[in-house]
């Protein structure tokens, strides 16, 4: 596990390759910040934070590193309706992807 360099963000492994990001904001209830990172097909070794807490590194035993850029996460968590939008071209129907949103 790995703490953020805001002190408020905690990294922790599972050994099913995922890595959960936390809130740890209150110590006592701490929150998962979202889904499971997913990216490695084995057990998640190690995982360290870059000095400006805008990126994570993990590695695993499947021999991979992966560099994850948590402002882009920050996005697509805030604004994942409207990322689906412009990948399917408002595809997904005028109930999900009506005129009045914009598109990133």
């Amino acid at each position: 596990m790995a703490f953020a360099p805001d002190g408020h963000t905690l990294a922790t492994t599972h050994i099913h390759g995922t890595v959960l990001l936390w809130d740890v904001s209150d110590p006592a209830a701490p929150q998962p910040l979202d889904a499971p990172l997913t990216g490695h097909t084995d057990v998640v070794t190690a995982v360290a934070f870059a000095l400006d807490g805008q990126t994570l590194a993990t590695a695993s035993t499947d021999g991979t590193a992966i560099l994850w850029d948590l402002i882009g996460l920050e996005w697509l968590r805030a604004y994942a309706l409207e990322r689906a939008c412009a990948i399917t071209s408002g595809g997904l129907g005028q109930a999900e992807c009506g005129p009045a949103t914009s598109r990133g």
